[in-house]
């Protein structure tokens, strides 16, 4: 957990939304979502009470789903701090002590003195009312989420197990109760500044409550250091291994129960299912849906607008165009020009790297590759034609060129029947070829 104690809180009324030191539990949830990863090869040795026993959850893909509420208790400002506004009276009598005589004579009669005070509530009074509904709000709190988001570790919430119990400081104070009850794993841990709370159902199933608050004790709270609480609640449920599998019998759903269907649905819920087969080669959802991703807009029309045929067609013309790079064809005319002329030189190296061994399995960073904003998510339509154009500029240069070394329109006949059995798709899990390649 490593939960940051008293974290100094900023000017209200300028960060009143952020701590200052947000604990890493809750950095994992809201700056990287999921529960982050700290391997611990065993429970630590300074623990100042029991030791906590494994979590015996399984290693692989959860999806877990958090939600925070922060709170800010905070009292008005006191003279001398910041964010304090004076009465109309004490601004008046501020605002005379800066005159002398003869100012004050002329510019502050009592009269005027009445009208400056009016002046000065009227200016001050939206500021006031602003205040008190702002701490009002964060006096009720306000939700982050809920956030679901996905995690693969091979030791997956280590730190809700161990990392409580790394603190040397004896300041902490901390109880911790672990007990089992029809199976079910309780877990408490309190002290001067956080509170968990977990529960294990099975190995398959993980949920807590986490708070953490600063300054420790509410009374030693002022209006510049206001006394503010996070409470994350997070429900997690066991997706799939870390490995390259194929489609679980019965289905794996969510922690909705939905079953799903569709490249993006299921290459962010099991990335590592294996989906197809091609060449030989069996490709993981994670995989799949790049490829089917490779060429934003448009693509449906020329190699759709079935998922599968998509698939094949933009494999096999990488393929391909792979091919025809380590053959150096794009080194001949007049190809070379062709692809000079239509700026796609760079774009070749999408199929100089392409390595049909490499690609099949490789898992990138999921959270960074996958989303709504992934390529084809976004744009105009006008944008993701001239997208599509871009990228399939090389790849139609660089199939005529590979082409191109069969003399008679019969040699190219029957390379081309040779390609297409070579690069036949087989579907391993049709929930991923289900929809559109958005879906």
């Amino acid at each position: 957990m490593n939960f940051a104690r008293h974290a100094h809180l900023g000017h209200y009324y300028v960060r009143r939304f952020l701590l200052a030191a947000i604990p890493s539990f809750f950095s994992c949830f809201l700056l990287a979502p999921g529960i982050c990863a700290q391997t611990l090869a065993s429970n630590p040795a300074n623990a100042d009470s029991s030791v906590l026993p494994w979590l015996d959850v399984k290693p692989g893909c959860w999806e877990v789903r958090a939600q925070t509420v922060r709170t800010i208790k905070q009292s008005a400002p006191q003279p001398g701090e910041s964010g304090y506004i004076p009465s109309a009276d004490e601004a008046l009598q501020k605002t005379l002590a800066g005159m002398n005589a003869e100012q004050r004579a002329r510019q502050m009669s009592p009269e005027q003195q009445i009208q400056w005070k009016k002046g000065y509530e009227a200016t001050t009074a939206p500021i006031r009312q602003a205040l008190k509904q702002q701490a009002a709000m964060m006096n009720k709190g306000i939700s982050f989420g809920p956030q679901a988001s996905l995690r693969c570790n091979p030791s997956p919430f280590a730190d809700a197990r161990g990392s409580v119990y790394n603190a040397k400081d004896p300041a902490k104070h901390c109880s911790r109760a672990v007990a089992d009850s029809n199976g079910v794993r309780h877990m408490h841990i309190a002290c001067n500044d956080f509170s968990n709370d977990y529960d294990r159902p099975d190995a398959e199933h993980f949920k807590g409550t986490t708070q953490v608050w600063s300054p420790a004790n509410e009374a030693d709270a002022t209006s510049d250091h206001p006394f503010a609480k996070d409470t994350t609640t997070f429900t997690a449920k066991w997706i799939s291994d870390m490995r390259p599998h194929l489609p679980y019998s019965p289905p794996m759903t969510d922690l909705d129960g939905v079953r799903p269907k569709g490249p993006y649905a299921v290459g962010w819920l099991d990335p590592y299912r294996l989906v197809a087969e091609i060449d030989g080669k069996q490709v993981i959802a994670e995989r799949a849906y790049l490829l089917i991703n490779f060429a934003p807009g448009g693509i449906e029309q020329t190699y759709g607008p079935a998922l599968p045929d998509i698939f094949q067609n933009i494999y096999m013309h990488l393929a391909v165009g792979a091919t025809a790079i380590h053959m150096h064809l794009d080194q001949k005319e007049p190809w070379k020009s062709w692809l000079e002329a239509g700026h796609s030189a760079p774009n070749t190296d999408s199929f100089r790297n392409f390595d049909p061994e490499q690609f099949a399995t490789y898992s990138n960073d999921w959270d960074k590759v996958v989303s709504r904003g992934s390529p084809g998510h976004g744009g105009t339509a006008e944008a993701q034609k001239e997208d599509a154009t871009f990228a399939q500029t090389p790849m139609n240069i660089l199939w005529k060129a590979y082409f191109s070394q069969y003399k008679t329109q019969a040699e190219k006949d029957a390379a081309l029947q040779q390609v297409k059995e070579k690069y036949k798709l087989k579907i391993l899990d049709p929930d991923f070829f289900a929809g559109t390649r958005r879906d």
